[in-house]
């Protein structure tokens, strides 16, 4: 009897001294967890990953995503990223910016200007931004040219495709199909419903959509010229001819229905987008410093 109380006894203290070695080092990570401090910042470059779009509100992560991991397209605050850059200006340790465009997918004219002259007014203290890219489109050029240097992966590819697009017109599939399109439309310029009663773009809808497509592309030119005032940007007249060429009659045929075909009672149209015609690919050096490029 006395040997099993002995044995409890030391099962007992053993089981004290864990618990004891437990609570001390726990207690002991909390300290330091509480005391530690981060890393001082030394002198540096600021690196910015534009990974994604840049919006003025990000989306919430919906359920799934959260659930199964994926993160979808990341989202970059407008704000955020704007005070960032005037907070660099006048840090001391920030010596330059680094903007890695290389998964940049755009923002908007707007929110790529705004970012754009963030970027300038951080140039203006002194400081060297550096934008790199594998390639270059029309939104992460117009914010690359806002940069001290440009650089090109030798791989890579500048290719600025321009404002533009293409639509479907379904009136010779629903001819062949018997089907009848009741249009009630006032106005001239009403090309929503053009689709279903026509077969290519009417001069009015071609006359609209050549002229925001040249507004467009009007500001990202004076954006560009802006950021880079030696930069060789085509005139007027070179623009308005290839908004004559971007804005075609821009009707995509929808393949005719075999005679012998059997019909079904279910029709089913898709609508596609298709980017614009003619994407221009200049040449320019894989090393672009101050506004040359």
């Amino acid at each position: 009897m006395r040997f099993v109380r002995a044995v409890w006894k030391l099962l007992v203290g053993i089981k004290d001294a864990l618990v004891l070695i437990l609570l001390l080092l726990f207690f002991g990570g909390l300290y330091a967890a509480l005391s530690s401090r981060p890393a001082p910042i030394r002198e540096g470059v600021l690196v910015m990953d534009l990974s994604g779009t840049v919006v003025e509100q990000p989306s919430q992560a919906a359920i799934s995503d959260v659930v199964s991991g994926s993160g979808g397209i990341r989202e970059h605050r407008l704000r955020d990223l704007v005070a960032a850059l005037d907070a660099a200006r006048t840090d001391d340790r920030v010596k330059a910016v680094a903007l890695d465009l290389d998964s940049f997918m755009g923002g908007g004219q707007t929110a790529i200007g705004d970012l754009g002259e963030a970027v300038r007014r951080f140039r203006a203290s002194g400081k060297k931004v550096v934008a790199y890219a594998t390639g270059y489109t029309d939104d992460s050029y117009q914010l690359a040219a806002n940069a001290s240097e440009i650089w090109l992966n030798p791989m890579g590819a500048v290719a600025l495709a321009g404002p533009g697009g293409k639509r479907l017109y379904y009136k010779g599939l629903m001819d062949k199909l018997g089907i009848t399109a009741n249009v009630y439309k006032v106005g001239t310029y009403k090309s929503a419903v053009e689709p279903y009663i026509r077969n290519d773009m009417s001069p009015p809808a071609k006359e609209n959509a050549q002229a925001l497509a040249g507004a467009l592309l009007e500001t990202w030119r004076q954006h560009v010229k802006t950021a880079r005032p030696a930069a060789a940007m085509p005139g007027a007249a070179t623009l308005a001819m290839a908004m004559a060429m971007l804005v075609r009659a821009a009707a995509i045929p929808v393949p005719a229905v075999p005679a012998a075909a059997t019909l079904r009672p279910r029709v089913i149209l898709r609508s596609t987008r298709a980017r614009s015609a003619t994407p221009r690919s200049p040449t320019r050096p894989r090393h672009c410093s101050t506004t040359t490029c």
